[in-house]
């Protein structure tokens, strides 16, 4: 059987590589990134290179698309902008005319709106489904959004699978420290990140404090290209709790002084720590659960540090 051909923009990212490696032993992968992974599948190609990127994306079947400045780099806000924004035009246009016709599209739970600058107050309804409402408060939200955008429109082009995941927070090795004492941190942080100095720089905690193993988000990206949904679709991907101790629905009025107007209280009655991110939809259309919870994957991940 015809294995298929997948090409991974972003693959040598510290996501992407995750994520290549969920689906390598299904896949023959080609990892389209600026920093080749260094091994026989690896091309080194910025995507906002048409010309190689067309090159490159010729003959296959589908294409996952990472390659975007991260929220966690301290990049400008028109970096931010036009470069995840024409990344995307072009994997989306050249993917298309070279035959694509299935999507699987790195979004983000910052699409929502809500961050450390942010004035939205609360989120209107608890948990925060698909459905909620988007309003980017950052370059890097507006840039996903954007991102979106044009999927969807490539969507509407009838015979087109393109499915948008929006992972929250990735607890990637490095930041679990930082998470554990988010106590401490949060008023250090905030501090730091507004010296906006890069060698001071430090990735902020997500305020609604939400998160996602990268096991987990890869075996969703697993699960989507698998599933092949015709049309356009979104997911939410979150761990199902929080990486902090208090109840949720309490931390959320305490931090926005000010409350949901729809809350699901039995939703939080089951899990006081349930996340504020609704991933149910994932599991029924995708199949996908999270691996993990909080305090289970950090103990397991501080075992492993500690051999």
């Amino acid at each position: 059987m015809k294995r298929t051909q997948v090409a991974i923009t972003g693959g040598a990212g510290r996501l992407g590589r995750h994520i290549a490696d969920k689906l390598s032993d299904s896949c023959d992968l080609t990892i389209i990134d600026k920093q080749s992974r260094g091994d026989s599948d690896g091309v080194p190609i910025d995507v906002l290179d048409r010309g190689m990127l067309s090159k490159a994306l010729f003959g296959h079947d589908a294409i996952i698309h990472l390659a975007a400045i991260d929220a966690s780099v301290d990049a400008s806000d028109h970096a931010f902008y036009e470069t995840n924004t024409m990344a995307a035009w072009n994997v989306l246009e050249l993917g298309y005319s070279a035959g694509i016709r299935q999507f699987v599209i790195c979004s983000s739970s910052s699409v929502y709106g809500f961050s450390q600058s942010s004035r939205l107050g609360a989120p209107q309804s608890l948990p925060i489904t698909e459905a909620q409402r988007c309003q980017p408060s950052t370059a890097y939200g507006l840039s996903k959004q954007v991102t979106e955008l044009i999927a969807e429109a490539f969507s509407r082009k009838g015979d087109v699978s393109v499915t948008v995941l929006r992972p929250c927070f990735v607890a990637f090795d490095n930041l679990l420290e930082q998470m554990a004492s988010e106590y401490q941190e949060r008023d250090i942080l905030l501090q730091r990140v507004d010296r906006r100095h890069s060698s001071e720089w430090v990735e902020p905690l997500p305020i609604l404090r939400s998160w996602v193993d990268p096991e987990s988000v890869a075996e969703c990206f697993l699960c989507a290209l698998k599933a092949a949904l015709p049309g356009f679709h979104t997911f939410n991907v979150s761990s199902d709790d929080t990486f902090i101790a208090d109840d949720t629905v309490t931390y959320i009025k305490t931090t926005f002084g000010d409350s949901p107007r729809e809350i699901d209280d039995a939703f939080y009655a089951r899990q006081s720590r349930a996340s504020v991110f609704d991933n149910r939809l994932a599991f029924e259309l995708l199949g996908w659960r999270p691996r993990t919870d909080w305090p289970t994957y950090l103990k397991s991940r501080r075992a492993m540090a500690a051999v």
